[in-house]
């Protein structure tokens, strides 16, 4: 018999022989295989597209639900993860990837966002 076939052929009541042994462990190795295959699923980001807000939509999206000219301000101080879009770069977009960190951050930078700005900082004084 294969994979859990054997297993499933005993009752609650009968018990494996020693010659039973090999198949039943094979098979609960599979099951275990199986089941870190599974885990390691969830634990990997998913690829599925990104997904971006605009203010609007993050004011939305965002459990206090603060006013937009609060989302404005978090933006000119540096508060949360931004990009800028648009003609001109006045359309303000949001990462849901990043606020999702940022929020389970509880709003303090994320260690690749200072990084990031202190080497943008660092590449400004070369000049």
């Amino acid at each position: 018999m294969t994979d859990l076939g054997l297993m499933q052929n005993y009752n609650m009541n009968s018990k494996p022989t020693f010659e039973d042994m090999p198949m039943m462990i094979l098979a609960l190795q599979q099951k275990i295989d199986s089941l870190e295959t599974k885990i390691d699923s969830l634990s990997k980001p998913s690829h599925e597209e990104s997904i971006w807000f605009d203010v609007k939509g993050l004011h939305d999206y965002l459990p206090s639900h603060p006013s937009i000219q609060t989302i404005y301000g978090w933006c000119s101080t540096g508060v949360i993860p931004y990009h800028k879009q648009g003609d001109k770069g006045k359309q303000n977009l949001f990462l849901k990837s990043e606020i999702d960190e940022w929020i389970l951050t509880r709003g303090r930078k994320a260690d690749y966002m200072i990084e990031e700005e202190a080497l943008a900082y660092v590449n400004s004084k070369r000049g």
